[in-house]
């Protein structure tokens, strides 16, 4: 089983507490932001053994996707709406990363869990 942590994120560029709080505030429209680390009592549940060999992996965002895509400004509008970050405290952080980004040197990633499972032998 894969699944990803988005109370894992990272975003370069802002300082930590700006970055804790942006990313924090764009959680609201996700579904389950914290799925991965819920499935070890999930396989238990459900009878199953966990392997005790769980893998993990980042989801690195390129510079070119921050540029092409409206992921920055959808998390900032999300955290805007919960009332997590101001307008301009959001957009200062979308311009930051973006700044960064054009330069080639942001560093934003998702980490991605790997989990594996087996019945229990009988």
């Amino acid at each position: 089983m894969l699944d990803s942590d988005y109370g894992t994120r990272i975003v370069s560029d802002l300082d930590p507490d700006l970055a804790a709080a942006f990313s924090r505030a764009s959680l609201g429209p996700i579904a389950n932001p914290y799925a991965a680390r819920h499935i070890p009592a999930q396989i238990h549940a459900a009878g199953l053994e966990l392997d005790s060999d769980v893998g993990s992996s980042a989801f690195v965002f390129s510079s070119e996707m921050l540029l092409r895509t409206q992921v920055l400004s959808r998390d900032a509008d999300d955290a805007v709406e919960s009332g997590g970050l101001t307008r301009e405290v959001a957009d200062a952080a979308v311009r930051a990363v973006h700044d960064a980004a054009e330069r080639g040197l942001a560093f934003v990633a998702i980490t991605v869990f790997g989990f594996v499972a087996h019945k229990p032998e009988a």
